[in-house]
């Protein structure tokens, strides 16, 4: 399968196949404290710098890598009710119905290469 990359791309991918690209939690000690966190791309362990969050993105769309969400361990949490309070509203009762959460609140998770790309092609832009 032939796919046109920009130089930016290619060098996202070059990182990717010498396995230095994780998503998850920037902060491992902070998201194991239990606050509030996004997950990230990260290059050797830090978050990627400006728009490279988008090329990473970009290239997890088009399907020329993947994010190895299977091999995080999770284990089963069973359905809970939760009560929410607001200044202004009563009081709220939601249910969250049982589902799989990773085992480490810090989890990183593997970026890999999904398709198969030519190397002999050249496409400078």
């Amino acid at each position: 399968m032939s796919v046109r990359l920009s130089r930016a791309q290619r060098r996202a991918v070059e990182l990717v196949k010498a396995g230095r690209v994780e998503w998850g939690a920037e902060d491992q000690a902070m998201a194991r404290r239990g606050h509030c966190w996004v997950p990230v791309w990260l290059i050797d362990g830090y978050s990627a710098y400006g728009s490279e969050h988008r090329i990473y993105q970009a290239l997890e769309t088009r399907g020329v890598i993947r994010v190895r969400h299977d091999l995080v361990p999770c284990h089963r949490v069973p359905e809970q009710v939760k009560t929410y309070r607001s200044l202004l509203g009563p009081e709220q009762r939601r249910t969250i119905p049982a589902h799989d959460e990773p085992v480490d609140s810090g989890w990183r998770a593997r970026v890999e290469i999904a398709i198969d790309l030519d190397e002999d092609e050249d496409d400078e832009r």
